[in-house]
């Protein structure tokens, strides 16, 4: 039984859609974009809103974080200044909230059109208050950041019901802001919410569910709104009506926290936004996404404390020089047991999307470690692996005939090899021995059938890679 979610995004205006299509053709397709009171032209059927929200007291979120893109840094992308705000930049779409001194976080399903884009083209507005007067803001301080790079969580996906799962996404500016990072809660608070626990969802957006109505307009300033916590077994029982549930639900999802009021809440286009523990002045969750009615079910958001493991490590790893926030100095990067060697992939994607696909594969024990494909542009992954010592393990590599523009690295044992995704199908050997034969089964049947599958442009002949593991292993 699958659930009806919407993903709370919000799609360009009709006129933007058209003109950044002409541009960039099939590289940039449905692009996420921005809009807000003076917009005439948005489809409506994909507003941002706070249902039944209340206006924010000025400073009570200074970490408040809202894309812009940059028109006038490029050519290559034309739009009427009707569009624009009173600085000359183009505001809206998903929130994010500020998270360490170069650092936002944000919902992963925002990543592939509206963050790609604004990589490009823009950054964002820490400290966003309101849209009526940008240029100052309304009084209350705020910064522009341009963006450096996107790291979505590697997990994100949907699952069997339809359920963003992962749903996070962390995003690193290209300069240190002044504005003091929201806290974070590192698995202290959430685990023990009880029912009714009172939360705020924050973002900007329309404020009538009636998504058809022409006269509808996106507010002025930032709203909020109360929301309550709701259990996993109560959000599964509220959309299902009690009845039995064929595959995933909210009690098998740690990723999701539920929480919502009846009439009021989040829906599409607050995507990315905070939902704030006031009381104990922490952030606990990223809107992820709502019930078709919206505010009429509870909504979802991804679960900072379940995760916090790979937001500590992210930020910790990749955070510029002197912008370590304070829980780095307990970050402790991973530790591989006795008889095992460490791994680290990281893949960097650029204009291109779904241009690039690898796996792990351990040949001895005929297993499939990871695969990973269709990665967002502009974006950056990581990946840790504890790979057995002495077992024949080979990562194949492959990208989607000569247009790919992602490039790999991996790194074992202070030992690092770099190269682009190329249509040949490469293979870097960990561990050679006699079982890393050459002559390896026709891809499209094994080990990876299925990205084969996917990857129907790639060229098929194996090539020989990197025996990083002959430089690696001393």
């Amino acid at each position: 039984m699958k659930f009806d979610f919407w993903c709370i995004a919000v799609l360009v205006s009709i006129h933007t859609r058209q003109v950044l299509a002409k541009e960039h053709d099939e590289v940039m397709k449905e692009e996420q974009g921005f809009e807000h009171t003076h917009r005439d032209e948005v489809e409506r059927d994909l507003q941002a809103r706070i249902i039944d929200g209340d206006r924010v007291p000025i400073d009570a979120y200074p970490w408040f974080a809202l894309p812009f893109l940059d028109v006038s840094e490029t050519d290559e992308i034309q739009v009427d200044d009707e569009i624009l705000d009173d600085d000359g930049l183009h505001r809206g779409g998903c929130g994010a909230s500020l998270v360490a001194p170069d650092m936002v976080l944000t919902a992963a399903h925002c990543v592939n059109d509206l963050y790609a884009l604004a990589a490009l083209h823009g950054g964002f507005t820490i400290g966003q208050y309101c849209l009526e007067n940008v240029s100052n803001n309304c009084g209350q301080y705020s910064e522009f950041h341009y963006m450096d790079a996107i790291f979505p969580h590697p997990n994100y996906g949907v699952n069997n019901n339809g359920l963003f799962i992962y749903d996070y996404a962390i995003i690193k500016l290209k300069e240190k802001t002044m504005i003091e990072p929201v806290p974070l809660d590192q698995n202290a608070f959430a685990l023990d919410y009880e029912e009714g626990k009172t939360l705020w969802a924050v973002g900007f957006g329309l404020t009538d569910t009636d998504s058809t109505n022409p006269d509808m307009r996106a507010p002025s300033y930032l709203l909020h709104a109360e929301v309550n916590y709701v259990d996993p077994k109560t959000c599964t029982d509220t959309y299902t009506e009690g009845k039995p549930v064929n595959g995933d639900t909210f009690e098998d999802e740690p990723s999701i926290m539920c929480a919502g009021n009846p009439g009021k809440g989040i829906c599409q286009g607050d995507s990315g936004g905070p939902l704030f523990d006031e009381e104990n002045k922490v952030l606990v969750g990223v809107t992820s996404f709502s019930s078709s009615q919206c505010s009429e079910f509870p909504s979802g958001f991804a679960n900072v404390a379940s995760e916090w493991p790979w937001i500590q490590e992210t930020i910790c790893k990749n955070h510029g020089a002197n912008n370590a926030p304070d829980f780095c100095e307990t970050f402790t990067p991973k530790e591989c047991d006795k008889g095992e060697t460490l791994v680290s992939i990281q893949i960097e994607t650029k204009v291109l999307n779904d241009d690039c696909w690898w796996g792990l594969y351990n040949h001895e024990k005929d297993e499939i470690i990871a695969e990973e494909g269709g990665f967002f542009r502009g974006s950056t992954y990581q990946y840790d692996y504890c790979l057995e010592e002495n077992v024949c393990t080979i990562m194949y590599l492959a990208g989607r005939n000569s247009e790919s523009d992602s490039i790999f690295e991996v790194t074992m044992k202070n030992g690092t090899m770099k190269g682009d995704f190329a249509p040949e199908m490469e293979r870097i050997i960990f561990f050679p021995s006699a079982v890393c034969s050459l002559d390896i089964q026709d891809p499209f049947l094994y080990p990876f059938s299925s990205a084969w599958k996917v990857n129907t442009g790639l060229s098929l002949p194996l090539i020989l890679g990197f025996l990083i593991s002959a430089m690696m292993t001393i």
